[in-house]
């Protein structure tokens, strides 16, 4: 349906006019994957949200993650290329845009990837003749409005577009490593990339060019952070982002006035009118923002079988749901809030064939939405009271910095989580001083109190500051269950000696299984078990081994060579365990007839 907004730029010194046609975001996923099919790519299901077999990964973060083996060996994959729309989250681990969302017009916890893969099929020429065909004719976007770049040592790619494409050199950018080189992390495939953008023509010269498309050239291979060699085979992975692709065909400035939030927040400001809270009609607050950005993430990741805990993905998922508990509370919303945002979510994705889990578990996303609602609200009024307090009385100050001391009476008695005193003191324009909460942190532990908290604070039983976390490893476990390893990091906090060797054939707590079993032991013959195995980031895992006496600190040095060794039996029983809940959750759902029926968090010690 062509409508009345034009696009409008300049070129040579004459004004040019291109209508846009407006495509509504079903249209344009159907569009890409009927695109890309028809050019000999597999059309491949979004995967869940929790990754599989990946604890390098908190979340599904990108449409690559699911290939990621068929990336590192082209040769295993099924089929030669593919096309997804892909369901990501980016709100905790390394990729977390979790704290921006409110105050940007484009970010999001939960968003959809649009993408296309070879596995060695073809060429950098085909993938950006493909990904310009696509804007171009299918998109109908105007030419003088785009820009490309490329890496500066990118000859290559810079060739293709100016004499294949036949882009002029003004729209062809050379970037450095920082803005065009793309890779898994410190070791797998890598490689240059090539980035399409969007002329927005907003007076903000830096929003005014939106990234729409990547297209990223896997043709090395990185080994501990530095290219080693050039792969056999050139893989393609690329990425477009719907929210941001729908928001430039839509015509708007805000990915949060496109059609998939529409419906979401003409609901939010409904009931918020029905409470007596006027908003203005013309524009969208950065509450509503953070209201509707985290009933899509929350829902989606109930939908695909996540409820709220205290650790790991679980715990991301009861931030975001008390983030908004939060926020609707300020707008002076008291009672469980975000279960009546669920119809208007499932209207935003009513034509969406791909997101028919959502439609089907409607019934238990409103119901965990509110029982957690419920549980958090009776503490809520309590904090937030205090915090107000202290914003009220700080005013005359000015020093706009919540001191430790009450950052951790907050967490310690109503359960506050650092990070949600954090998010709701910068929404007021205020800093907290992390470093002063830890040391009160510090001292509940030594005194062995309230050892449940500690989850509750990051979600692992690790402290922010814990150097650990700069240390990745390289998690083989799943091939491999005995390794000769090396010591990269050691810390010790109380009775707790922690540990990152690689490679690490030691399987940490996620995915809905329990952390591995085993020991390790040093050159002497000296065997230490494992106490714990923990993820604190996506590229870390940590083995903790318990020091009762505090002799043991010094039988561990970086740089140390260890065997390390898995409990085979303890790994086959917690398989055996994590199996059975999914054969007992499909019989549930098979006997009584309901895809309401979830399955999460099925651990068993």
């Amino acid at each position: 349906m062509a409508w009345g907004w034009h696009g409008v730029h300049r070129s040579g010194g004459i004004l040019q006019k291109r209508l846009l046609s407006y495509l509504s975001s079903n249209d344009i996923r159907s569009k890409f994957v009927d695109y890309f099919a028809q050019r000999s790519h597999v059309p491949v299901k979004s995967s869940s949200l929790i990754p599989q077999n990946d604890p390098s990964l908190l979340f599904t973060n990108a449409g690559m993650c699911q290939f990621k083996d068929y990336l590192l060996q082209p040769s295993t994959a099924p089929y030669n290329a593919a096309v997804t729309v892909q369901k990501c989250v980016r709100a905790g681990g390394k990729h977390n845009d979790l704290d921006m969302v409110g105050y940007t017009p484009r970010h999001h916890t939960f968003f959809e990837m649009l993408g296309n893969f070879s596995f060695g099929a073809y060429s950098k020429e085909t993938a950006i003749r493909m990904a310009w065909s696509f804007l171009l004719d299918e998109m109908k976007l105007p030419l003088q409005r785009l820009r490309v770049t490329v890496l500066s040592s990118d000859d290559e790619s810079y060739a293709i577009w100016k004499e294949k494409i036949g882009l002029p050199s003004d729209q062809i950018v050379r970037c450095g490593e920082e803005d065009n080189f793309w890779s898994m992390g410190d070791n797998g495939p890598c490689g240059p990339c090539s980035e399409i953008f969007w002329d927005t023509q907003t007076v903000n010269e830096a929003d005014r060019w939106l990234e729409i498309w990547n297209l990223v050239f896997m043709q090395h291979l990185k080994h501990k952070g530095k290219v080693v060699q050039d792969l056999d085979s050139l893989c393609i992975d690329t990425g477009a982002g719907l929210e941001r692709l729908s928001c430039v065909l839509q015509g708007k400035n805000d990915n949060y006035e496109i059609d998939l939030f529409s419906p979401v927040i003409s609901s939010i400001k409904h009931l918020l009118n029905d409470r007596g809270v006027n908003l203005p009609s013309d524009s969208v607050p950065a509450q509503i923002k953070i209201l509707s950005d985290h009933i899509r993430s929350s829902s989606f990741l109930i939908a695909d079988g996540v409820i709220p805990s205290n650790v790991s993905y679980g715990y991301v998922l009861r931030r975001l749901i008390r983030r908004a508990s939060c926020t609707a509370y300020e707008l002076n919303v008291k009672e469980p809030f975000m279960a009546k945002l669920v119809p208007s979510l499932l209207t935003a994705y009513k034509d969406s064939p791909l997101h028919s889990d959502l439609q089907s578990k409607a019934v238990a996303i409103q119901n965990i939405l509110t029982q957690e609602e419920e549980i958090f609200i009776k503490t809520l009024s309590r904090g937030m009271n205090i915090l107000n307090r202290f914003f009220q009385n700080d005013g005359d100050t000015g020093s706009k910095v919540v001191p430790g001391q009450l950052t951790f009476d907050l967490y310690d008695s109503y359960g506050f989580p650092f990070d949600l005193t954090t998010l709701v003191s910068k929404e007021r324009g205020y800093t907290v001083d992390l470093d002063d909460a830890e040391k009160y942190l510090a001292l509940q532990r030594n005194r062995g109190r309230n050892a449940r908290q500690d989850k509750v604070l990051n979600g692992t039983v690790n402290p922010v500051s814990d150097e650990l976390l700069k240390k990745p490893n390289n998690f083989v476990g799943y091939h491999h269950l005995e390794t000769e390893s090396r010591i990269v990091a050691k810390s010790v906090h109380g009775n707790m000696i922690r540990l990152v060797i690689d490679p690490c054939p030691f399987y940490g707590f996620g995915g809905g299984q329990v952390h591995d079993k085993g020991y390790v032991s040093t050159n002497t013959g000296e065997e230490f078990g494992i106490t714990t195995v923990i993820n604190p980031s996506q590229e870390t895992t940590v083995l903790e081994i318990e020091d009762k006496d505090g002799s043991l600190s010094t039988r561990f040095h970086v740089g140390q060579s260890l065997s390390a060794k898995v409990d085979v039996n303890h790994r086959q029983a917690c398989e055996t365990h994590h199996t059975s809940t999914h054969l007992l959750n499909a019989t549930l759902k098979k006997v009584l007839k309901s895809d309401s029926i979830i399955q999460a968090g099925n651990c068993l010690k």
